[in-house]
């Protein structure tokens, strides 16, 4: 249990999903993205109820950085225990058209959902019932801020939105012109996201001269109108440069630029990176890790243990697949998290690893 003048970031990662818990100071508790642990239930949730902190009071803050199911999951639930939190989400996930397009798949039969929309629809249902409002995201967007000496630690403390740019946000309006056809039936298929992970919200926590950069998705495109070219653009100039950065997209190269290591983080930087695997593919790759351990002090991965197929699977099933010659490896990691616990700008963050977090 972080005291009350200690800043805690604590990043969840299994091998499908991450999410952030945050304690700012004093009692009050953030929370970044949503995922499962290995029982089924938001690992925000399970983390603070072990800690014994009251969710319904303490949890101030609940944010979602896009809506892919990976960065998603059980956000209903959290939303709904988090009583008193606002929710925050990028402004694309707000616009009440695409809200209709989401309604419109929601309720057809044949057509599913992709990414987190029933989940996002879920939460936008519990937010109605219980009067509270939502906070749209975009570039530059305060989420939340508290002055020096509101907190213990006596330190000026905010959480503000980097992304997604003007540009991109306009680009998500033009595509929006393409849903009534979608509407009207003259699309067929799975509907997935609109939109690339360009919209996902990257966001910087300060506290006092001290930084956290949480990376999200984004990814890097051409156009530096967009994704991390703009956010380091429309930083320059500003302090403090981070010392902690959640690496954006699971450590994969699409979502590096050189600028954002060079013009916004600290040379004595400490990184982390959730792992990701789907069918047969992972994230990080190995020369990922290379690039963050040459890139970084000390870099961590917030899990490397895989499943057990006895947790995976029941008797019968492995019985038959044994018994028709075929091998097979979980190649689906455990809940694991990394922790980092630090008093504002006076000490270096401690680091705790566990269920599988490693140094790499």
């Amino acid at each position: 249990m972080p005291r009350a003048d200690e800043i805690e970031v604590t990043v969840f990662g299994p091998g499908y999903g991450e999410c952030i818990v945050i304690h700012i100071g004093s009692g009050k508790w953030v929370i970044v993205d949503s995922c499962l642990d290995d029982a089924g239930e938001p690992a925000s949730i399970s983390y603070l109820t072990k800690l014994g902190i009251s969710i319904e009071d303490s949890v101030i803050s609940v944010s979602a950085s896009h809506w892919h199911d990976d960065h998603i999951k059980g956000l209903a639930k959290t939303v709904a225990a988090c009583r008193s939190a606002r929710l925050s989400l990028g402004a694309a996930l707000t616009y009440s058209e695409f809200l209709a397009f989401l309604q419109v798949f929601e309720d057809q039969p044949v057509q599913k959902l992709d990414r987190g929309g029933t989940e996002l629809l879920n939460c936008l249902k519990i937010v109605n019932e219980t009067g509270r409002s939502i906070k749209p995201l975009s570039e530059d967007t305060l989420i939340f801020d508290f002055q020096p000496n509101a907190l213990a630690h006596r330190r000026q403390v905010e959480l503000r939105a980097l992304s997604p740019s003007g540009q991109q946000f306009s680009d998500f309006l033009t595509r929006l012109k393409h849903f009534p056809a979608i509407i009207m039936g003259r699309t067929k298929g799975r509907i997935v996201e609109p939109s690339r992970n360009d919209l996902s919200v990257a966001m910087i926590l300060t506290v006092g001269q001290q930084g956290v950069l949480l990376g999200a998705d984004l990814e890097q495109v051409s156009d530096p109108k967009k994704s991390w070219q703009a956010v380091v653009d429309a930083r320059k100039g500003k302090s403090p440069l981070s010392h902690l950065f959640k690496v954006p997209h699971h450590g994969s190269y699409n979502a590096h630029n050189d600028d954002v290591w060079i013009e916004m983080l600290d040379q004595s930087l400490q990184a982390v990176v959730t792992p990701w695997t789907r069918g047969g593919h992972r994230l990080p790759r190995e020369s990922d890790l290379n690039r963050l351990r040459r890139l970084s002090s000390k870099c961590y991965l917030t899990s490397t243990k895989t499943i057990p197929k006895k947790r995976r699977y029941n008797a019968q099933i492995l019985k038959q697949i044994k018994s028709a010659g075929v091998k097979f490896d979980s190649s689906i990691y455990s809940s694991g998290h990394v922790t980092f616990r630090w008093i504002p700008d006076s000490s270096s963050p401690s680091v705790g690893l566990f269920g599988g977090a490693v140094a790499i």
